[in-house]
C-alpha cells in the first residue's frame, strides 16, 4: 500500500553543526521528538557511505565528503511529508544537500543544508547555484560568515560577501538572538543562520543549548497557524455488516449474452461491494508515535544543557568538567533507555503472529529513497514526474522488436492466425463452479491492500453465498464469450530496483503488474483449464524447469553439473552457453504466442480468450502515491499475473534441439551445454546450436543481449578452445567460471568461488539480523536458532546438493560461519 503523506501548513526546522554525527543519532532523536521537529538540517556529519545513521520516522538524505571524512551535509525529513530529493547544483567550495517539502500554504519550499568550510572562501557563484530557482527557498547552516547584521559579534570576509550578495538578490538573512558557537576563549558568536528567498510565512528563530556539538542546534519555526496533530488514517470494515449490507443491496444479475452485458454486469457488481465496504466501515486515526524519554532521562538531559550554558557563559573549567561528565550521564541513560525500549519490543516478538518475521525483514530490507530518475524527458525529482519517467521507458519496452524482422514472414503468421480462429471448432471451456471459486478466494493472500477498484481479498473472504454464485455466473460468461472485461485488463505497475544496479535508471528497475483481486480469481480457474491441456497434451518441454512442478532452478542446475561432472570421469570437456533474454516477458509477440498456442492444439475458444485477455491492455505506473498517465502495452505478458509463466513457457516450448547439445531452460535462462574429447569439437557443436537458436530467435522475434552472454568451459585441461563461439556476429569468449541460477561453476568444478561468495552472503546476512540473535539479545535460544536455519544457513547451503562434493577446505569456510 503506498505511503500516505501529508502536506503541512506549518514546518517546524531545526539545523545544526554536528562535529560529526556519528554515535549522536539516539540523542538527535530524543531532540526531534521532544522539539516537534518536521525537518532537521545537519551539516559537518563526518560521515561516510558505509555509516549508516538514520532516525525513526525520518527519510535521510546526505552529501558525504568522497576523498577523507570530515564535512559532509544531511537532511532528515518526516517520513509523512510530502517531499522529494531535488538536485543542488554544481558547488565549488560550498557541500549542500536540498530537498523539496510541498506544503498547504507556500506550495514547494526548497530546504538546503548548507556547510562551507572555515578555510575556503564563500564564493557568489556558489550562492547564486543555490538560490538560482524561482522556488521559495531556505538554505540553513553553517557558513563561517558573520556579519552584525544577523546577529554577529562582527563581520568576516565571507559575512560581507553574503551581506552584498543577500542585498543585492533581496533575499533575508535570519540568525538568533542567541550565540550558537562557543569560541575557546569562551565568546559567544552567531556562525549558524538561514537565508531565505521568497517565503511568505511569518518565522521565529532561536537557539537552544542542547546535543553534544561545539555549536548549538538552531530551530526555525514557520507558520503561524499550528498544524492538527498528524495522525495515521486507518479504516476498519465491520465485516458481519458487510455481509448483510451487500445482501440487501446486490442488484440482480443481469443475463450474461453479449460482452456489453458482461462489462455492465462486472462494473454493477464491484460498484455493489465497494458500496457495501463503505458503508460499513469507518476511520480511524492513530497517532504517530513520540518515543519520548521517561522523566528522569529528560532530567538529566537538562541539567547536561544547564551545565553547557553555565560553562559557555563563564568558560570555567570546572564548569566544563561538569557538563562533560553530565554529557556522558546523559549519553548513557539514552542509551539505556533505547537499549530497554529494544528488549521491551524483542519480549513481544512472536512466530505465530509473524512478528519476529516482520522484524526479520525490516532489519535486512533497509529503505532507500529513490534518487532522481534519469527518464527521456531528462532528470526528474518528484514522484509524479518519476512515475512518467519510468512509464515512458516501459512503454518502449512492451513493444514487439521489429529489428532485422523478416516481415513477410511475421504476416503470413498473423493471417494464419485469423484464419483458424475463423475456422469452426466446438471444443468450449469447461465452466466453473461456486466451489472452485470460493477455493480460489480462500487461498488468496489476506494481508494484500486494493487497488484502484477499491477491492481487497480480505472482502472477497467475506462475500456471502447470493455474490460467490454471482461471481462465478460471471467467470463462467468470460469463459463462454471468450472475452476477458476490459476493466481487469488495466494494471498499476510498481517497480523494484533490481540487485546490484545503479538506482538513477529505469532500466535498472523490474516491473510488478498489480492486478484487480477479481481479476486474479478470473485468471486462476484460465490458468487452470490452461494447466488441464498442457498436462494432458505434454506442451511444456523436458527441458523447462521454472514454473514446472516439482522442479526448481537446483534441479536444473544439478542437471548441468552432473553432466559435466560425468564427462570429467569420461576424461571430456563441456562447453555451455549461457544466454541472457533481453525483456523476455516485456517483449512476447501476441500473435506469435496465439500461432503457438494453435500448432499446439489448443481449442480455439482457449486462443480467442487469451487474445481478448492480451490486447489492448493498459498500463500505469506508481511511485509513492503518484500514478503516470495510463499507456498501451503494445507486446509483452504483465509481469504480476499468473497467466505469464505458462504462457510464456507455451511461447517458448519450440526452442530448437541440436544434436550432439543439450539444452536447459528455467523461465528466460537459457543455456545449451556440449562434451567432447576435444576442445574444438565442443565449439564446433556449440556453434551449429547457437546458428539454429539464431534462426528461432529472429523468427519469433526474440532478443538475446550478447554483450551479457557468457561461454564456460569446463575442464581438467589447462588448453581452452582455439575459437570463441559468437552469437549475431558478437564474440562471446570464454570465462573461468559464471553464475548460473544463483550457483557460481568454475572451470574446475572446485566451488571454491562460490562458497566464498556464500560465505560473505551469509556473514552480510548474519550482521543484518544481529540485533536479533546477539548473546544480549532476550528472544529465546530456540527462536535464535530458529532463525539461524531460516536465514543464514538457507543462505549458505542455497543449491548444496549442486556443490556440495567440494573440497573439506572450501566447506570449512561455511563451518567458521556457522560457529
Amino acid at each position: 500500500m503506498p505511503r500516505q503523506t501529508y502536506r503541512p501548513k506549518s514546518l517546524h526546522v531545526a539545523f545544526w553543526n554536528a562535529n560529526g554525527l556519528r554515535e549522536k543519532r539516539a540523542e538527535l532523536q530524543k531532540f526531534a521528538a521532544r522539539n516537534e521537529i518536521d525537518v532537521i538540517l545537519v551539516n559537518e556529519t563526518h560521515l561516510r557511505a558505509a555509516d549508516t545513521e538514520k532516525i525513526r520516522n525520518f527519510v535521510s538524505y546526505r552529501n558525504d565528503r568522497q576523498d577523507r571524512r570530515g564535512g559532509g551535509t544531511a537532511i532528515y525529513v518526516k517520513s509523512h511529508l510530502d517531499h522529494h530529493v531535488a538536485l543542488t547544483g554544481d558547488l565549488v567550495n560550498m557541500e549542500a544537500t536540498t530537498v523539496e517539502i510541498n506544503t498547504a500554504s507556500i506550495r514547494t519550499l526548497r530546504l538546503v543544508s548548507v556547510y562551507n568550510p572555515p578555510n575556503r572562501r564563500l564564493l557568489e557563484s556558489d550562492l547564486d547555484t543555490i538560490f538560482s530557482n524561482n522556488i521559495a527557498t531556505i538554505a540553513a547552516g553553517d557558513l563561517n560568515a558573520k556579519h552584525q547584521s544577523w546577529n554577529s559579534r562582527r563581520a568576516n570576509p565571507s559575512g560581507n560577501i553574503l551581506r552584498a550578495f543577500t542585498d543585492d538578490r533581496d533575499l533575508v538573512v535570519a540568525g538568533p538572538p542567541e550565540p550558537t558557537h562557543h569560541s575557546i576563549q569562551g565568546l559567544g558568536d552567531v556562525l549558524d543562520i538561514a537565508i531565505l528567498k521568497e517565503v511568505t510565512l511569518p518565522y521565529r528563530i532561536t537557539s537552544v543549548s542542547d546535543l553534544t556539538s561545539d555549536h548549538n542546534p538552531v530551530l526555525l519555526f514557520l507558520g503561524a497557524d499550528p498544524d492538527e496533530e498528524y495522525e495515521t488514517q486507518m479504516k476498519t470494515t465491520c465485516w458481519a455488516a458487510f455481509k448483510d449490507h451487500i445482501n440487501e443491496t446486490l442488484p440482480p444479475l443481469p443475463p450474461l449474452r453479449t460482452r456489453d452485458q458482461l462489462e455492465f454486469a462486472i462494473e454493477a457488481f464491484e460498484e455493489a461491494i465497494v458500496r457495501s465496504i463503505e458503508a460499513c466501515s469507518r476511520e480511524q486515526r492513530k497517532p504517530l508515535h513520540r518515543n519520548n524519554p521517561p522523566e528522569e532521562v529528560r532530567e538529566i538531559i537538562r541539567n547536561r544543557n544547564r551545565a553547557r550554558r553555565r560553562h559557555q557563559r563563564t568558560w570555567d573549567p570546572d564548569h566544563l568538567r561538569d557538563y562533560r561528565r553530565l554529557a556522558a550521564e546523559a549519553k548513557q541513560a539514552l542509551l539505556d533507555h533505547q537499549n530497554a525500549q529494544w528488549n521491551a519490543k524483542l519480549d513481544l516478538l512472536e512466530e505465530e503472529d509473524h512478528s519476529l518475521w516482520r522484524m526479520t525483514k525490516i532489519l535486512r530490507n533497509k529503505y532507500m529513497p529513490m534518487p532522481p530518475i534519469h527518464g527521456e524527458r531528462g532528470l526528474v525529482y518528484t514522484e509524479a514526474e518519476k512515475a512518467e519517467a519510468f512509464a515512458d521507458y516501459l512503454e518502449t519496452q512492451f513493444r514487439v522488436n521489429y529489428e532485422d524482422a523478416d516481415l513477410d514472414n511475421m504476416e503470413r503468421i498473423e493471417n494464419e492466425v485469423s484464419r483458424r480462429l475463423r475456422s469452426e471448432d466446438d471444443r468450449g471451456i469447461r465452466p466453473t463452479t461456486t466451489t472452485e471459486i470460493q477455493h480460489r478466494i480462500n487461498r488468496s493472500k489476506t494481508r494484500k491492500a486494493p487497488l484502484r477498484d477499491g477491492i481487497s481479498n480480505r472482502a472477497l473472504k467475506q462475500l456471502p453465498v447470493r455474490a460467490i454464485g454471482q461471481f462465478t455466473s460471471i467467470v463462467n460468461a468470460i469463459l463462454r464469450l471468450r472475452y476477458f472485461p476490459t476493466r481487469w485488463k488495466s494494471a498499476d505497475v510498481i517497480v523494484f530496483q533490481k540487485p546490484g544496479k545503479a538506482a538513477a535508471f529505469p532500466q535498472h528497475y523490474r516491473p510488478i503488474s498489480l492486478l484487480p483481486s477479481l481479476s486474479k480469481i478470473a485468471e486462476g480457474i484460465i490458468l487452470s483449464r490452461l494447466k488441464e491441456l498442457v498436462g494432458e497434451n505434454h506442451l511444456i518441454p523436458d527441458e523447462q524447469f521454472g514454473f514446472q512442478p516439482q522442479t526448481s532452478s537446483v534441479h536444473q542446475a544439478l542437471r548441468l553439473v552432473e553432466f559435466a561432472s560425468e564427462g570429467f570421469n569420461l576424461k571430456m570437456s563441456t562447453g555451455v552457453a549461457l544466454f541472457d533474454v533481453s525483456k523476455a516477458f516485456d517483449k512476447v509477440w501476441h500473435e506469435g504466442l496465439l500461432f503457438k498456442l494453435l500448432e499446439a492444439g489448443f481449442p480455439n475458444a482457449m486462443v480467442e480468450l487469451i487474445a481478448s485477455y492480451q490486447q489492448r491492455r493498459l498500463f500505469r505506473v506508481r511511485v509513492g502515491i503518484s500514478h503516470s498517465t495510463e499507456r498501451m502495452m503494445e507486446a509483452g505478458l504483465p509481469q504480476g499475473s499468473v497467466l505469464s509463466p505458462i504462457l510464456y513457457s507455451l511461447f517458448t516450448r519450440d526452442v530448437p534441439k541440436t544434436q550432439g547439445t543439450n539444452l536447459a531452460l528455467f523461465a528466460d535462462d537459457t543455456a545449451i551445454f556440449a562434451r567432447a574429447n576435444q576442445p574444438n569439437t565442443v565449439t564446433r557443436r556449440l556453434k551449429q546450436a547457437i546458428d539454429n537458436l539464431q534462426e528461432w530467435l529472429a523468427t519469433w522475434r526474440i532478443t538475446v543481449n550478447p554483450e551479457k552472454s557468457k561461454a564456460l568451459f569446463l575442464s581438467k585441461r589447462k588448453h581452452r578452445p582455439d575459437e570463441e563461439i559468437q552469437l549475431n556476429g558478437t564474440p562471446i569468449p570464454w570465462t573461468d567460471k559464471a553464475k548460473y541460477l544463483g550457483v557460481i561453476i568454475d572451470r574446475r568444478l572446485t566451488w571454491k568461488s562460490h562458497i566464498d561468495h556464500c560465505t560473505a552472503k551469509a556473514k552480510a546476512a548474519q550482521s543484518q539480523i544481529y540485533p536479533l540473535i546477539n548473546r544480549r539479545s532476550k528472544l529465546s535460544a530456540a527462536t535464535k536458532i530458529r532463525l539461524y536455519k531460516t536465514i543464514i544457513r538457507l543462505t549458505m547451503t542455497y543449491a548444496s546438493t549442486v556443490w556440495g562434493y567440494a573440497a573439506k577446505s572450501h566447506i570449512n569456510k561455511l563451518q567458521v560461519v556457522q560457529n
